[in-house]
């Protein structure tokens, strides 16, 4: 496998592969589109009347924990997977590059965070009235660069759990803290003192707040320009560290 020459050809097929397998398995669809959007949904209905927990409020949050769980599922225990079973191995005895290889997984992987957001910007709007009030190119960026981070960080998961067992085991109690720790199920102002210090460093925190500016145009924690600022920290830092982590086989 040549280490960096890019192969648009390769990046093409590769990327319709990945997105053919990504549709037939059932599990990963529903945990990074179908669950996320079914929580937004519920939410609003249950609790849509409570004041600060709004559709507005959970739409853009739950689109955050589809990012996340885009990460989470849809890219570490996959890559682990793809590990186990020696496709990487058996991918070194062709042409194909690294780079080719890793450029196609990016791409698809944005592929699903735009549509996830289109999906919930839709839903969102016909069925709950959530227009978009901010910037279409500020949603589009941060749609993109949440992806980016917990894309990143489903990498970093994959270099560190070593089977398709421990993948969950490390996932699960990292998303869990994440998904109660950032203010995204209940506001971040309810939340006990002793987790404030603790969801200031939560990346899900940042993303959510960045959506539910641009999108909902929402009270924000921080200011907007922190929010992408703190996103694109947690990006260079899980990139590097899933280039020390990642193992090929």
């Amino acid at each position: 496998m040549n280490g960096s020459m890019i192969s648009p050809r390769a990046v093409g097929a590769l990327y319709r592969s990945s997105v053919k397998e990504y549709l037939r398995n059932p599990v990963v669809v529903g945990f990074t589109a179908i669950m996320p959007l079914v929580l937004a949904v519920f939410l609003s209905l249950v609790m849509g009347n409570t004041e600060g927990l709004t559709p507005r409020h959970y739409f853009p949050n739950m689109l955050g924990v589809s990012m996340m769980w885009l990460g989470m599922f849809a890219t570490a225990q996959p890559l682990v997977e793809q590990r186990e079973q020696k496709i990487f191995r058996r991918m070194w005895a062709t042409p194909l590059s690294r780079t080719s290889v890793l450029l196609s997984q990016l791409l698809f992987r944005m592929t699903i965070g735009v549509a996830q957001g289109l999906l919930f910007i839709i839903v969102g709007w016909v069925g709950f009235g959530v227009a978009v009030v901010g910037n279409w190119f500020l949603v589009i960026a941060a749609t993109i660069l949440g992806t980016l981070v917990f894309v990143s960080l489903g990498y970093v998961l994959a270099g560190v759990a070593r089977t398709q067992e421990a993948a969950p085991a490390v996932a699960q109690p990292l998303q869990m803290a994440m998904l109660f720790l950032s203010g995204t199920l209940l506001p971040a102002a309810i939340l006990p003192g002793a987790v404030q210090p603790v969801l200031k460093i939560v990346p899900l925190t940042y993303v959510a707040d960045a959506l539910r500016q641009v999108i909902s145009g929402l009270p924000p924690m921080f200011p907007l320009w922190a929010d992408f600022a703190v996103m694109a920290g947690w990006l260079v830092l899980f990139f590097v560290l899933a280039v020390r982590l990642f193992r090929w086989e």
